[in-house]
């Protein structure tokens, strides 16, 4: 099952850790996939994103 990062389970602190310590400087691709009836894509996204960037960035 998939659900938008940060309303899920998953602590992405540590691959955000193992990705700063090595200097990775590529593309990150979130995908989340929600039925469109129940979860509006846009915010979705916004949601992630923010999620995400919040994580990633130092």
């Amino acid at each position: 099952m998939f659900t938008v990062p940060g309303d899920g389970i998953v602590h992405f602190d540590p691959i955000a850790r193992f990705v700063r310590e090595n200097g990775y400087r590529g593309w990150l691709v979130v995908e989340a996939e929600q039925d469109p009836a129940l979860a509006p894509p846009r915010p979705a996204v916004a949601r992630a994103f923010d999620h995400i960037r919040g994580v990633f960035t130092v």
